[in-house]
């Protein structure tokens, strides 16, 4: 008696109930103009219906110490949503725009130099694989170079920071 009615209320009970929305959250990001999305901070995997999560901007006083952690992206996203929220990763580095504020003609300052060694990132459905490479050029944050991997193997990726390259997917 029992059993067929717990078995009447989970057929009942709508499949997207038990939806869940999973963030992994990137090491870092560069802050655009237009200002920031979760999207640009974080890989969102979620169902259709929730696609909206992905565009919920993120205000100034979020990232006012240069990092969005994963306590501040749950109480924002809470507000967006009644589903469950999966967020992996602890913060989100965000990074000045690439050259913003050198009106002075000279070249972005060098972050990667040719032959130096650079940790390579390659992130995929929340599956983050790092390597150790050669940058085969020089380029600041935000150019994208060439990496020289195990067995002369090669991938470009883009600068995101000092010796860290990020292959985009």
């Amino acid at each position: 008696m029992i059993r067929s009615a717990l078995l009447a209320v989970f057929l009942a009970v709508p499949s997207g109930v038990f939806a869940e929305i999973n963030v992994y959250i990137h090491s870092s990001s560069e802050l655009k103009k237009e200002g920031l999305k979760v999207s640009d901070i974080a890989s969102v995997d979620c169902p259709a219906e929730s696609a909206a999560i992905k565009d919920v901007e993120i205000n100034g006083p979020l990232y006012s110490d240069g990092y969005v952690d994963r306590a501040e992206l749950l109480q924002l996203l809470k507000k967006q949503t009644d589903e469950r929220i999966n967020i992996y990763g602890s913060a989100a580095r965000i990074l000045p725009v690439s050259g913003e504020g050198k009106d002075d003609g000279k070249k972005a300052e060098t972050a990667v130099k040719n032959g130096s060694q650079v940790k390579f990132t390659a992130m995929k459905n929340g599956i983050r694989i790092e390597l150790t490479g050669t940058a085969m050029r020089d380029g600041a944050v935000g150019d994208v170079i060439p990496v020289r991997l195990r067995k002369n193997k090669t991938a470009s990726g883009k600068i995101t920071e000092d010796r860290k390259v990020e292959l985009e997917l």
